[in-house]
């Protein structure tokens, strides 16, 4: 995800933000490993990717090759044996437009995660240019999560929610999909803009 900030920015109160992000919430340390048990999971005490920032605002195309490097990264494949499966940067287009670029394996997190993610980072920062106390962090440590689940499965709780579901989804008909099989993304983001009348507008609403 890219996301275009325009206005002024404290690049300095936004890097230490971020990284505030990356202490508190644990899934963005998380690499797997295999062990004789099979594979299992570590929490890095520190972060062991690049947090880069770019200022590409005296560049003849800044929001091009910005974009490049996004698509780049983007496209780069991801070895979880070896490779931090975490990219966090910020670009600099002009002195009142940045772009924050986080791209996450989605075995570290999935979409929702990735959105609290970025609240987060916009919470953190809103405190630090406001010289206020940060809310409380919404991000639990993984074991907290895991106790809870390993609770929740021992629980009569459990068993009772599985028969439900087992039943209502025993008549529940094959997923339709337009996806035949898994294709590369080689064409890159495709955009179409075009104006609606007021009238147009309404009618989608």
């Amino acid at each position: 995800e890219a996301i275009d900030i325009a206005g002024p920015l404290d690049v300095a109160q936004f890097l230490a933000a971020q990284r505030c992000v990356i202490e508190q919430a644990q899934a963005l340390r998380a690499r797997p490993f295999e062990s004789v048990d099979g594979p299992r999971q570590r929490i890095h005490a520190a972060f062991d990717g690049e947090l880069p920032f770019f200022d590409y605002s005296g560049r003849a195309d800044p929001a091009g090759d910005a974009d490049a490097w996004m698509q780049a990264d983007f496209r780069a494949p991801c070895d979880l044996a070896h490779d931090v499966p975490v990219t966090l940067a910020l670009f600099r287009l002009a002195p009142d437009r940045h772009v924050w670029y986080h791209r996450v394996h989605h075995y570290v997190l999935d979409g929702y995660a990735g959105g609290m993610i970025a609240r987060r980072l916009a919470q953190l920062y809103t405190a630090r240019i406001r010289g206020e106390a940060e809310p409380p962090s919404p991000f639990l440590p993984l074991a907290q999560a895991i106790d809870e689940e390993a609770q929740y499965r021992a629980s009569p709780r459990f068993a009772r929610d599985r028969e439900f579901w087992i039943a209502h989804c025993a008549d529940a008909p094959e997923p339709a999909s337009l996806a035949q099989r898994r294709a590369a993304n080689v064409g890159g983001l495709l955009r179409s803009t075009a104006r609606l009348a007021a009238a147009d507008a309404r009618a989608l609403h």
